[in-house]
């Protein structure tokens, strides 16, 4: 009887230590990050060489819809694979590549999820916008939305990927 009541505290540790965070629906925002970074990041390249040439072609129509299939895809009544910013938000990872060792705070996952997710579509809509009718306001807008991405998508590679 007393192996039982010293064990049993024993067991609660080390089902309480398994992990806080739902893997199944980190998979998921993982695959979110990895389409879109790249994507945004390609995107960008891509509208900055074409604006230089002064003028928009039907690839960057193409860059916008694949942005928005995306966003579609993983993004559904405000949350991202069916997870709330609130469930997001309790999740602690502990993360290893190699030798390297980091935690992501679901505090700053979230953020940086719900930043890219925003500055994605913003940029997307900046796109069509100019394609619909290229002004000087459209054109800023879509300056804007190049830069308001690129920063989401490297904030959140550097939360997920410690890069």
């Amino acid at each position: 009887m007393k192996r039982l009541i010293v064990l049993l505290p024993l067991l609660l540790l080390v089902v309480a230590c398994g992990p806080s965070f739902d893997e199944e629906g980190f998979e998921k925002v993982n695959n979110y990050a990895d389409e879109m970074i790249p994507l945004v990041e390609e995107t960008n390249f891509e509208l900055i060489a074409q604006i230089e040439n002064e003028q928009l072609n039907e690839s960057a129509e193409e860059y916008a819809d694949k942005i928005k299939s995306i966003n579609d895809n993983y993004w559904k009544d405000g949350s991202i694979a069916g997870i709330s910013e609130e469930e997001l938000e309790e999740w602690q990872i502990k993360m290893s590549r190699g030798n390297m060792e980091w935690d992501i705070q679901g505090e700053d996952l979230a953020d940086t999820l719900y930043e890219l997710n925003a500055d994605s579509d913003y940029l997307a809509n900046a796109i069509n916008d100019v394609i619909e009718e290229s002004t000087e306001e459209t054109e800023e807008r879509l300056i804007r939305a190049i830069e308001s991405s690129q920063n989401s998508a490297e904030q959140l590679r550097k939360v997920i990927y410690n890069k």
